[in-house]
Parts: structure tokens; sequence; C-alpha cells
């Protein structure tokens, strides 16, 4: 008898976990839909932004691009490559084109590089690093 208490217990304590993991799933859902319907989108500053039929297009302005000196660690996956800035390893997305660039050369490799920084409003922390181009030093 004590047994199928126990067991009784365990299932029922299973089923309302269940329930309340069903539950936050469903409320996590229902957010991010009302945020997917929102009119409101990310301000993106040090660059334009135009929206087509709710795709939103950047650009980056030609006056906002840096170079640098640094050293070429390696590539993160098929468009990111790592690189070391002013003593700093920064994740760098790929504009089209430079993967093919890169990906035979070594890490430590020195490089001179062109790239521009995104960040977003209400995200003050979050930076998007873009490599526009990136030519070895011999």
């Amino acid at each position: 008898m004590k047994r199928r208490k126990h067991h009784s217990t365990l299932l029922t304590g299973s089923i309302l976990m269940l329930a309340v993991a069903t539950f936050n799933a469903e409320q996590a859902a229902a957010a991010e839909l009302s945020t997917a319907d929102s009119p409101e989108k990310p301000i993106i500053y040090e660059t334009t932004s135009e929206t087509t039929q709710n795709k939103t297009e950047i650009k980056t302005s030609e006056s906002n691009k840096i170079e640098a000196k640094a050293i070429y660690t390696g590539l993160a996956d098929p468009h990111t490559a790592e690189i070391e800035v002013n003593g700093e390893a920064i994740c760098f997305q790929l504009k089209e084109g430079i993967m093919e660039k890169v990906e035979a050369w070594d890490a430590e490799t020195s490089v001179e590089i062109t790239y521009s920084i995104k960040t977003f409003a209400g995200m003050p922390d979050v930076k998007q690093f873009i490599l526009h181009n990136i030519n070895q030093v011999k």
C-alpha cells in the first residue's frame, strides 16, 4: 500500500512539473510572437537602415569604417573570424568573399583590416564587428 501511494505521489509531482513547463513554454512563445509583430525595429547607430516589405536592410556608411593593423587568429565558422586588434581578440562577421580569402591562412598572420562596428539602441553593450576587407602584411 505504501509503495502504491509513493508511486502515486511521484506521478502527481511529475504531472505538475510537466504542466508548469508547458505553461512556461507557452508564455515564452506568446511573448516572442507579440514582439515579432511589434512595429518597433531596433535602431542601429552608425548605419543607415531602410525597411522593405518587413525586411530591414542595413548599409554601413563609408565614413564609419576603421582601418587597423592586426593579427589574424583563424576562422570560428564560415562567416566569423577571430582577429586580434590592439591586443584584444575580436570576432568579426565576414562580408562576402572574405572567407575564401583567409581560409588557407595560418594563425598569427599579420594583416591590415577595414571594419565597422554596429551598435543597437536599448542594448548599449551589444556590438557587432563587420570585416569589410583584409590583406596580409608581408
